[in-house]
C-alpha cells in the first residue's frame, strides 16, 4: 500500500466512526423522553422544584437532578454523550436554573435578615432595663455588644446597627 491509499483508508475509517458517534449520541438523544418532549422552560421549572426544597443552596450538584428528571448526567453518561445542540441546550437550562436559585439565595437571606431583626426587636424594652440598670443615658455599639454578649445572641451586622438605632429612639422617647 502506498501512502496516499494508507491516508484515504485512515480519512474513511475516521469518518465511519465520526459517524457511528454522530448516529449513538441521536439515538441517545430519541431514547430520552425529558428532553425530547419537554421544553426548555418545563425542564428549567421540573430542575427548580426539586432544588428549592433543599435547604442548603450553597453546594449544588445539578447532574443530581438531571437524573432525577431522567436525563442522566453522571460518571457513566456525560452531557457529551448528546449531540452538539443538546449539549448546548442543557448547559443553557443549568445557566438559567443557576439564575434562578440565586435569586432564591437572595430571597431567603433578606427573609432570614428580616426575621432576625423582629426577633431582635422584641428585646427593646429589655435593653432599655438593662441601661437603666447600668445607669446610662444611652446606648453605645459597645454597650449593644455587651448586652448580647450576655444574652449570646450574635446578630448580623444589619440587625445590631438596627437596633441600635431603634433603642436610642425609644430611650428619646
Amino acid at each position: 500500500m502506498s501512502y496516499n491509499e494508507d491516508d484515504e483508508e485512515y480519512e474513511k475509517e475516521e469518518i465511519e466512526r465520526e459517524n457511528k458517534e454522530r448516529l449513538r449520541k441521536e439515538w441517545k438523544l430519541k431514547r430520552n423522553i425529558t428532553l425530547t418532549t419537554k421544553t426548555d422552560e418545563e425542564i428549567i421549572e421540573m430542575i427548580f422544584d426539586k432544588i428549592k426544597t433543599q435547604i442548603n443552596l450553597s453546594y449544588l450538584n445539578l447532574n443530581i437532578y438531571w437524573n432525577e428528571i431522567g436525563v442522566s448526567i453522571d460518571g457513566y453518561n456525560s452531557v457529551y454523550d448528546f449531540p452538539q445542540s443538546t449539549q448546548y441546550r442543557i448547559e443553557q437550562i443549568d445557566n438559567l436554573v443557576w439564575q434562578k436559585v440565586k435569586i432564591l439565595k437572595k430571597q431567603r437571606k433578606h427573609e432570614e435578615t428580616e426575621k432576625e431583626r423582629k426577633e431582635a426587636f422584641k428585646m427593646i424594652d429589655e435593653i432599655i432595663e438593662w441601661i437603666k440598670e447600668k445607669k446610662l443615658k444611652k446606648l453605645s455599639k459597645i454597650d449593644l455588644q455587651l448586652f448580647l454578649s450576655e444574652k449570646k445572641i450574635d446578630l448580623i451586622p444589619i440587625n445590631r446597627h438596627a437596633l441600635y438605632l431603634e433603642v436610642n429612639k425609644e430611650i428619646i422617647k
